[in-house]
């Protein structure tokens, strides 16, 4: 059953997910309900469906979203799902990030109250990771938008190479792991311009949440200086508000 915590929290029912997930009711009418719902990392809710609609808004973390029958969709922050009236479907955290999103559900004359059926299996689960291992890299022009003319072999080794090889190294080093690695070098060099701003947005996409990266900087700023870790804070705290 769900048991209450503090400022409208309440932990979700364990029958209906695997894996711990806390949700807060921010609106409820008689016409919808609006509830914000963070999953831990590895959390996903049972399959189900919904008597007439339901939209998903990710703010923060990456997860995924599946349809019965249909590949999963990995979910990244801005991206919103609508779900059709008894579309047999789950969604849920990444096993290396946690997901928050908002999830509007509309109601029928007997309510919103969705049809809870079987727990995602772990080989389902799994199987939406290797979409998420799949999706690739956004293409990276800066070196030839910046320094073509002047520099044609340096943004040729930018674009290509760094970006368009090796950070597409996935097997080897995850996406998000190849964020956190970039960032804290960035600050230990004190470089908090543009290239620390872009990053930190990278990573962010690549799952790390807001919690992690204030732990990461604050982990960080023992080593490599408070300055720098102020400097990195006032961006990490614009790109993740």
């Amino acid at each position: 059953m769900m048991t209450r915590s503090d400022e409208g929290w309440v932990d979700a029912d364990t029958r209906y997910f695997t894996g711990s997930a806390r949700l807060r009711m921010e609106t409820q009418t008689e016409q919808f309900a609006a509830a914000t719902v963070v999953f831990s990392p590895g959390c996903r809710n049972n399959w189900h469906t919904h008597p007439v609609s339901q939209t998903l808004i990710v703010t923060d973390g990456v997860g995924f979203y599946q349809e019965a029958g249909s590949p999963a969709v990995v979910l990244r922050p801005g991206m919103s799902i609508t779900i059709g009236a008894g579309v047999n479907h789950w969604h849920g955290a990444a096993a290396h990030s946690s997901l928050t999103h908002i999830a509007i559900t509309l109601n029928n004359d007997e309510g919103n109250a969705a049809e809870w059926g079987d727990a995602v299996d772990d080989a389902t689960y799994q199987d939406a990771h290797a979409q998420l291992e799949g999706t690739p890299l956004a293409p990276v022009s800066a070196g030839r938008d910046q320094l073509g003319d002047f520099a044609p072999l340096f943004a040729e080794l930018n674009d290509d190479v760094l970006f368009g090889r090796v950070w597409a190294r996935r097997a080897e080093l995850g996406a998000r792991d190849r964020s956190v690695v970039t960032v804290c070098s960035l600050i230990a060099s004190g470089i908090t311009d543009s290239s620390l701003a872009y990053h930190l947005s990278t990573a962010r996409d690549n799952g790390v949440g807001r919690d992690e990266i204030a732990e990461i900087i604050t982990h960080a700023a023992f080593y490599v200086g408070w300055p720098k870790a102020w400097a990195a804070f006032r961006l990490a705290a614009d790109i993740w508000k």
